[in-house]
């Protein structure tokens, strides 16, 4: 090997002049927390960015993707060499060691995930909707569909849930309440949502090493680590956690079913399809529908129809099912899910808003599908990486029916009557994040064939633009994580205020008017509104109720053994205060 010949002092100062205008501009970015606007993620609407935010993102963009950029050009020579080296080095292993090696990152990924629902949201929820999918996986627990529904009925929270007669459970998908019913058996609290989180790791490395090779692979495993909207979500145990799960390992099937053509490999893309739409149902419909579709003309026009078809049917019969009887079950109708009875409960009273209304749609196209659209830019890797997935759209016929229901799942969002939560990324388009990865990297790889056909050498284009991208991403979520801790310092008081407290009834007000009545949880605010709903056993040590007018007599009768208190806030730390009630004289 010959001695690399030295590199030029004008470079060299060159590339120090680059780290220091990189600096710069990071420090510009948090300079920016010192403007009206500032740079502070605040809840002011639960579907609305605040000013703050919206300089957030527009900094992340304008600044912090330069500067990594630019730091990433002044180690682009070390990072072109460690580049070369790894790349080596994968195509030296077996495919036995690169198996375990997928697996070791995928275990990482699930220990940092659970650390970070630790950590970041001290186990505590970002919304409503997850401690009322808890609630359907206790109720499934305990060997149930529905239990009694308490009363008072005033004093009990009850948001997200399906109510019929008298009995009640929760409106949630019926996937993301089986994951909850293993927790609650197993005792593991939310470790199935960060296992759940590390699965796409193994299943986007096959899928892409399958299609383009294996380095390939591991970019895809390195824009989904740095993606904030994928890592961000990874943190909670949202439903779609699991969904996305499903959908790589439906993705992988795919790709696989279509190599080898049999009857069982396609049944396994229908299992995990089928599981998908268990944990979100419209979303997985539209997602992969151009992809289905377009699969069985393929296959009615080369003599397969057959095969496939039966194999999807058998595959995903299984999860179909399971989501009908319960239904069935909870509902009375087969087709019907809770999520949308009747007598389903969003917020304060039961549903009625048209789902199919003209006169909205414009303003849903723009207010929903736009902004969804506009959050994607945002949040999955940035105005660059949705680029890069609308090259790689026109790769094939398979990218092709992907970017196809990205289009479709975004539309979708025209039949809500809001546009979704922003805390980890657009709440209705966040299902996108597996196909537009894998949309992503295809177009890197033909933006690097058309690179290397004008002999630019590849090495040093990537080490600048994968390592400063990644940088600016992780600067992004990192300060969306400081955001989400500060949320969650709301939950800590209010819930710490009963911490030392054991089998007793509090009676609170509810849980916005009294982060409201905080002045600095007010600033901050969260996208918590409710308090969580108790077990429908009523085991909990502490029973948190809604201090409702005339609800003490009847819940005094209802748990005679336990010890009531009232909870008030204060205008001062600690802020809020927990006191005994007077047992009134029998």
């Amino acid at each position: 090997m010959g001695v690399r010949p030295p590199t030029p002092p004008r470079a060299n100062r060159i590339r120090w002049w680059a780290l220091g205008a990189g600096i710069t501009l990071i420090a510009a970015f948090f300079a920016l927390g010192k403007t009206d606007a500032g740079i502070d993620v605040l809840v002011r609407d639960s579907n609305e960015s605040s000013a703050g935010e919206s300089m957030f993102w527009l900094a992340s963009e304008l600044l912090l993707l330069p500067a990594g950029l630019l730091v990433a050009w002044a180690f682009s020579a070390q990072s072109a060499a460690g580049l070369t080296r790894l790349h080596a080095w994968l195509l030296g292993l077996s495919s036995r060691a690169r198996l375990r090696l997928v697996f070791l990152a995928a275990a990482i990924f699930a220990i940092a995930s659970r650390a970070a629902h630790a950590v970041v949201l001290a186990d505590f929820p970002v919304t409503d909707d997850e401690t009322t999918s808890r609630f359907g996986g206790q109720v499934l627990a305990l060997g149930k569909v529905m239990v009694q529904r308490p009363v008072p009925r005033e004093a009990f929270p009850g948001v997200f849930f399906f109510s019929n007669g008298p009995e009640w459970t929760s409106f949630e998908f019926l996937g993301v309440q089986l994951a909850w019913a293993f927790s609650e058996l197993t005792h593991t609290g939310p470790w199935i949502f960060a296992l759940a989180a590390a699965v796409p790791v193994p299943f986007l490395a096959a899928l892409i090493a399958r299609r383009l090779g294996v380095a390939w692979g591991v970019l895809a495993v390195v824009l989904f680590v740095a993606s904030p909207m994928m890592l961000s979500l990874s943190f909670t145990t949202h439903a779609h956690i699991l969904s996305r799960a499903a959908i790589a390992a439906s993705l992988y099937a795919y790709v696989r079913a279509e190599a080898k053509g049999t009857q069982g490999a396609w049944a396994l893309f229908g299992l995990a399809l089928g599981t998908a739409f268990m944990c979100r149902v419209y979303e997985t419909t539209t997602l992969f529908a151009p992809l289905v579709l377009g699969t069985l003309w393929t296959a009615w026009r080369t003599g397969r129809l057959r095969t496939v078809l039966l194999g999807l049917i058998a595959g995903a019969a299984i999860p179909l099912a399971i989501l009908a009887l319960h239904a069935w079950a909870v509902t009375g109708v087969p087709w019907q899910l809770p999520r949308h009875g009747p007598s389903t409960i969003h917020y304060s009273g039961p549903a009625s808003t048209k789902l199919w209304d003209p006169s909205r749609l414009w303003l849903r196209f723009g207010a929903n599908s736009g902004y969804n659209f506009f959050l994607l830019c945002v949040w999955f890797l940035g105005p660059v990486g949705v680029g890069l997935a609308g090259i790689g759209a026109w790769t094939d016929a398979f990218t092709r029916r992907l970017a196809l229901g990205v289009v479709m799942l975004l539309l979708v969002a025209m039949f809500h009557e809001h546009p979704g939560v922003h805390t980890f990324g657009p709440t209705h388009s966040i299902d996108t994040a597996m196909s537009l990865t894998v949309l992503a990297v295809h177009g890197a790889e033909r933006v690097t064939r058309m690179v290397q056909a004008r002999r630019i050498p590849v090495h040093g284009a990537l080490s600048t633009l994968v390592p400063g991208i990644a940088l600016s991403l992780f600067m992004f979520t990192g300060w969306n994580a400081y955001a989400l801790r500060q949320q969650a310092r709301i939950h800590e008081t209010l819930y710490g205020s009963v911490a030392t407290l054991h089998h007793a009834v509090v009676l609170a007000p509810g849980y916005t008017a009294a982060w409201l009545s905080i002045p600095p949880f007010k600033y901050r605010g969260t996208q918590v509104y409710h308090w969580r709903p108790t077990r429908p056993d009523y085991s909990d040590d502490v029973l948190i109720l809604i201090d409702a007018v005339n609800v003490e007599s009847s819940l005094r009768a209802s748990y005679p053994d336990r010890e009531f208190y009232r909870m008030r806030t204060l205008p001062q730390a600690p802020w809020v205060e927990v006191v005994p009630i007077r047992r009134p004289p029998t």
